[in-house]
């Protein structure tokens, strides 16, 4: 497994979250308040998801990643990646294509 967990934008690795950064307890009370969240439902690509799975969560958690990494919110960009390397430890690269006004989101886990 990588030690790194990548941010990919239309080809280009523009973050890398260090898989072993210790989190204080507060943020990790924080993750499992996320999970808390998303026990309620999701919106994910205009769908209302009740009851996510792992990867659906994932994705919607990607998607945070995402608007963390444009407003260069380090405290988000931090929780979104812990969330992400805790719950999907085999997620290696969060890959996201813009094609036409449309965003695409890949999630990429090792094999």
């Amino acid at each position: 497994m990588r030690s790194l967990l990548s941010l990919e934008i239309d080809g280009e690795v523009v973050f890398e979250f260090d898989r072993n950064t210790r989190l204080p307890g507060h943020q990790r009370d924080f993750l499992d308040k996320m999970d808390e969240d998303m026990d309620r439902g999701i919106q994910l690509v205009g769908s209302d998801i009740r009851e996510p799975d792992i990867l659906q969560r994932a994705r919607y958690v990607a998607l945070h990643l995402l608007q963390a990494y444009r407003e260069n919110n380090q405290p988000m960009l931090t929780a979104t990646c812990a969330y992400l390397v805790q719950r999907v430890p085999a997620l290696n690269t969060v890959k996201i294509e813009h094609d036409n006004q449309e965003t695409h989101l890949q999630l990429i886990l090792d094999r």
